[in-house]
């Protein structure tokens, strides 16, 4: 009878056990996508949010309306401080309570394939930056991922007191690495916007060899353009827009034109929409009326780009130097300071001739 007790006791510790243990099973488990959901919950993206597209890399994502965007050609990098890129991208945030004043969001560079050794292995340049910053070197380096292609997360600190740092995201994108830097304080924001990133087809380069071509020999430098747009030459221009009768309305924003290219003898003889060169003795001084001016290249030659709003006129101006002789070329716009591919693609044609 004893034997036959312990044998029912038995049997109920192990029932006793099984309930417990089912019991902890069923709120380890329904715990778990209680947490799983928490952490995919997102800030839902405005619906006034625009979208960038770039079809040359074949990416978009979104971004706030009250930023507008600069695309910068390829740097040549000096004497091996920074590498060359093959061009940038910068969004902006005006700041009106100083006037041609802004504030840099983010900036996308692209760099030649090959730049990243193996996985990891970025040059010391851009991606940490470590020789600058109160430490020397970066704060910290991840390795991760950024929509499946292995990249390094990078935290550069500039100054400790008041903190002040820049996060770069390192991008080994097989087609043109490249590399996303913004400032710390900054990071919700720009967290936000990537998330809505995404790789599309890019697409091919445009065909240039049937256009027409402009050449100007005495401040020697020559353009490409389509044949249907017009132009138009001036004392110390060359201007290049859509036909007259151009129904804006209902043309495609990548085919619209309004450019051009101006030149000047010398530094005191350039005045255009928003330069003045009575004051400037070099060609960084032309750009102090511009917003968020920035080092570029135009026919392979170093040259500067910065925007211009004005109550009736709004676009970008690129300034370059060449043998003594000034060049300008207006771009304009609107007020959201798209360049359109169309006009990419003619300035891209620009090559210095002597």
């Amino acid at each position: 009878m004893k034997n036959n007790q312990k044998g029912f006791a038995s049997l109920v510790l192990i029932g006793v056990l099984v309930v417990l243990v089912a019991i902890g099973g069923y709120f380890a488990v329904s715990k778990k996508p209680n947490n799983q959901q928490t952490s995919d919950v997102s800030t839902p993206i405005p619906e006034d949010w625009k979208t960038y597209t770039n079809e040359l890399y074949g990416f978009e994502f979104k971004y706030p309306e009250d930023l507008y965007f600069q695309e910068n050609p390829p740097y040549v990098g000096e004497s091996g401080t920074q590498p060359s890129d093959d061009g940038s991208i910068r969004f902006i945030r005006p700041d009106s309570s100083v006037p041609f004043s802004n504030m840099e969001i983010f900036k996308i560079t692209f760099f030649p394939k090959g730049i990243v050794s193996d996985d990891y292995n970025w040059p010391e340049r851009p991606c940490g930056e470590w020789t600058f910053g109160e430490s020397g070197g970066p704060e910290s380096i991840t390795h991760s991922y950024f929509l499946g292609h292995k990249s390094l997360e990078v935290v550069t600190v500039i100054e400790s007191s008041p903190r002040i740092a820049d996060n770069y995201i390192c991008v080994n994108y097989p087609k043109e690495p490249f590399v996303i830097l913004s400032n710390e304080k900054y990071k919700n924001e720009v967290n936000q916007i990537l998330s809505t990133f995404k790789f599309i087809e890019p697409t091919t380069q445009t065909d240039t060899s049937n256009w027409e071509m402009y050449t100007n020999a005495q401040y020697g430098f020559e353009i490409k353009y389509p044949t249907q747009l017009l132009t138009l030459v001036t004392k110390n221009g060359f201007m290049i827009t859509n036909p007259i009768g151009t129904n804006y309305e209902t043309l495609d924003s990548s085919s619209k034109v309004d450019l051009t290219v101006s030149y000047f003898l010398s530094i005191k003889d350039v005045h255009t929409i928003s330069i003045d060169g009575a004051n400037a003795n070099n060609l960084k001084d032309l750009t102090k009326n511009l917003m968020a001016p920035e080092k570029t290249i135009l026919g392979g030659e170093e040259a500067y780009i910065g925007g211009f709003n004005f109550p009736e006129v709004a676009g970008l101006q690129i300034v370059a130097l060449k043998n003594g002789h000034f060049y300008v070329i207006d771009i304009i716009t609107g007020e959201d300071l798209e360049v359109s591919k169309l006009e990419k693609d003619i300035i891209s044609t620009f090559k210095f001739t002597k």
